[in-house]
């Protein structure tokens, strides 16, 4: 348990609201906490809590008003949105902030805020927190927009925003964020009508709601189709509002509907501390109910929130509860956090969902808090942990964080290399890479086994500490998630080989094997180029590249352009069994570099085989073109007439062109066939357009001759 700060004079007056998070990618700590100034401040922890950083008042929010309460949240991308209300000129304001996380992952870019105000809506005038109290906020990707990050937010509304004075209802906005752009989708998806709700229960104080979703666990990742659920608690305690959004492709669809705490359901004390609901991975509706005694329970729907269940957890150890929070983890269990009267101490216990059992209350804090109210839970584990921050003392205020580390095992591991099923050298090293993966995204690998058969045979263990093979399972002491096997590790005419992979987190817990990675024992097979001749000179326009292998059954052939260096493709071929190929269209004088690669009948891939050669030929003699004189009834057909002049070596045949004005973009093979001094009739042209055309001359050995451009 690591201090925040001791300095501050501010409570946290949140009513343990989420003040702490992680960010997913790290796994650092974030949290919320106002400054003696009033300002709202962050710090990050990098050894989960022990220590902690103060960001800097560059990244403070509310700077110049006070938040009064507020909630903090790290979306699955590591960027923070908060949402706090403050109380300016008489007013109420509730503000939006989203930013983005820094490369160093220790400090904010803020966007502009997106504040909402009570007069904006009535235009009233009234006292602090009379607008609004409890809030609660998540932010998840937009199922409907590309990149855009969706805002929840929700508060309850007080006399001086409901309309006629009605309070236990509830304001609901949707704020949709795009490249630091804030646009309030709250009528367009919810059409609440001035994104307020009011549900006409009287109890005599604002209701204390709450926002959730599905997640996969870690409260930040979405599962399967997006909904948004909020849960509305009476003034009074013993009626609560659920109303379910279910994305519908440009918005949400809603059900809501009330449900009395009576009729012998738990029913809630007066004076009750507000609290929100929470939302399973398994997508359990979660809603912590107070008795009036020093019992609790947690009222759950299931998937469909058709069936409603009432867990009572053990007597708290300190009296009456007075206030509580639930979170849980990624197999549906639950851990009910809950502060009595007897000391104001923070305890927990859990409810295991594979036995239908609740643990002992545990201590989380001995030091009494400040009040009932001054803590708050992180929703979801994100991983093998449950954080906390506290907040204890009077005059000077001590703010801690808490972790609660889960007895959870690792993953099995993921094969990162090679390729499973691939044919690998046995006359060269073997990296075999894998994925050390674990709920808690902070733990890391400590120990590894890796075990080895041979086709059908025995299994055999890896021992690092001599790199042998042993019959039984060794536990090798290693952070490192690779090992390279040296060469000869393998026989070219041993059986496909199968490694296993199991390792250990840092509090020792195995993970289970990996599945089999299945790697075939391969001796390499490399081809020899046989033609052209390697540093030699190619008379002709073309070249027949052939080699030869022992093994063969797929090839790479590729041929490029060398210019001072640098390499071009003029021909890039694969295929099976074939050991020859056709390049055509070189270049008189370039210089020209071959590469080819092999596979073998395993299919490992060959060294490369590279070889160089020059074209050095002489092209024949240039062709000219002309236009004869057609017929009045050919008067728009244009006849192109090829002279090939006398020489050596003669041309054989030629190809025609034709391009509009000097635009080479247009231009067209009118023939690639054409006989030595023969004339191409052209048939497609339009009357007022200027055209050019062009002749390119060949050898019989494709040596060619490219003329000019003639009118």
């Amino acid at each position: 348990m690591g201090a925040i700060t001791t300095t501050t004079t501010q409570t946290l007056t949140s009513s343990h609201r989420p003040m702490i998070d992680r960010h997913i990618g790290t796994g650092r700590l974030f949290a919320a906490v106002r400054r003696a100034n009033s300002n709202l401040g962050f710090w990050y922890s990098t050894d989960n809590g022990t220590t902690w950083t103060d960001t800097g008042t560059a990244n403070d929010v509310a700077t110049g008003t006070s938040a009064l309460e507020f909630s903090f949240f790290l979306d699955r991308n590591g960027n923070p949105s908060v949402c706090y209300r403050t109380y300016v000129s008489g007013k109420d304001t509730f503000n939006i902030k989203y930013g983005a996380m820094n490369t160093s992952v220790n400090g904010f870019l803020w966007y502009g805020g997106s504040p909402i105000t009570s007069a904006a809506v009535s235009g009233a005038t009234g006292t602090a927190g009379g607008s609004w109290q409890g809030l609660d906020h998540v932010t998840v990707q937009n199922p409907g927009s590309g990149g855009a990050v969706l805002l929840f937010a929700v508060a309850g509304a007080g006399t001086d925003y409901a309309s006629g004075g009605a309070v236990d209802g509830c304001v609901v906005w949707a704020v949709a964020m795009s490249g630091g752009t804030y646009s309030n989708k709250s009528d367009t998806y919810f059409n609440l009508g001035g994104d307020y709700r009011n549900l006409g229960v009287s109890g005599g104080a604002v209701c204390a709601p709450g926002v959730d979703f599905k997640s996969t666990g870690d409260g930040k990742n979405t599962a399967g189709q997006l909904d948004i659920t909020v849960v509305e608690l009476a003034g009074d305690g013993n009626f609560y509002g659920k109303n379910r959004w279910i994305w519908n492709g440009n918005g949400f669809t809603s059900s809501f509907d009330w449900i009395s705490a009576g009729g012998g359901y738990p029913t809630n004390p007066s004076g009750q501390v507000r609290r929100q609901a929470r939302i399973d991975a398994q997508g359990r509706l979660l809603i912590p109910q107070l008795t009036g005694n020093d019992t609790i329970a947690i009222v759950e729907y299931d998937a469909s929130y058709t069936t409603r269940t009432s867990r009572y957890a053990p007597a708290h150890p300190k009296g009456t509860v007075t206030s509580a929070s639930v979170t849980y983890d990624t197999n549906g269990n639950i851990y009910l956090f809950a502060v009595g009267t007897a000391d104001n101490t923070l305890e927990f216990c859990t409810y295991a969902r594979s036995s239908g059992t609740w643990t002992a209350w545990s201590v989380v804090n001995a030091t009494v808090l400040s009040n009932a109210a001054s803590w708050g839970v992180r929703r979801g584990t994100l991983g093998s942990r449950l954080d906390s921050m506290t907040q204890t003392g009077s005059s000077t205020l001590t703010l801690a964080s808490q972790q609660i580390v889960l007895t959870g095992a690792p993953f099995a591991p993921t094969w990162n290399a090679p390729t499973n099923n691939s044919a690998q050298n046995v006359s060269a090293s073997l990296l075999l890479d894998w994925v050390f993966s674990d709920p808690d995204v902070a733990d890391a690998q400590s120990a590894y086994a890796l075990s080895r058969q041979i086709g059908a045979g025995s299994l055999a263990y890896w021992r690092a500490s001599d790199s042998t093979w042993q019959p039984a399972e060794v536990q090798n002491t290693s952070a490192v998630d690779q090992l390279t096997l040296a060469s000869g590790w393998a026989s070219g005419s041993d059986a496909n080989y199968t490694f296993r992979v199991k390792v250990w987190d840092q509090s020792s817990t195995a993970s289970p094997y990996s599945s089999g990675l299945v790697v075939t024992p391969s001796v390499l097979v490399n081809p020899t180029i046989t033609a052209p001749t390697s540093s030699g000179t190619v008379t002709a326009a073309s070249v027949t590249v052939t080699w030869t292998a022992t093994e063969q059954t797929a090839y790479h052939l590729l041929v490029e352009l060398n210019v001072s260096g640098v390499y071009t493709s003029i021909f890039d071929d694969t295929g099976t069994t074939a050991t020859s190929r056709v390049v055509t269209g070189l270049t008189n004088g370039a210089a020209y570099r071959i590469t080819l690669t092999t596979r073998n009948n395993e299919g490992l891939q060959s060294t490369a085989a590279t070889s160089t050669f020059t074209a050095a030929f002489t092209p024949p003699p240039t062709p000219t073109i002309t236009f004869p004189a057609m017929n009045v009834l050919y008067a728009y057909v244009v006849g192109a007439a090829v002279t090939n002049p006398a020489g050596s070596p003669a041309a054989s045949s030629n190809t025609v062109e034709r391009r509009i004005g000097t635009d080479d973009t247009t231009i067209v093979i009118l023939t690639s066939s054409l006989g030595v001094g023969g004339t191409y009739y052209d048939a497609a042209v339009s009357s007022g357009v200027s055209y050019q055309y062009r002749a390119t001359a060949y050898t019989t050995t494709g040596a060619l001759a490219v003329g000019a451009w003639t009118v």
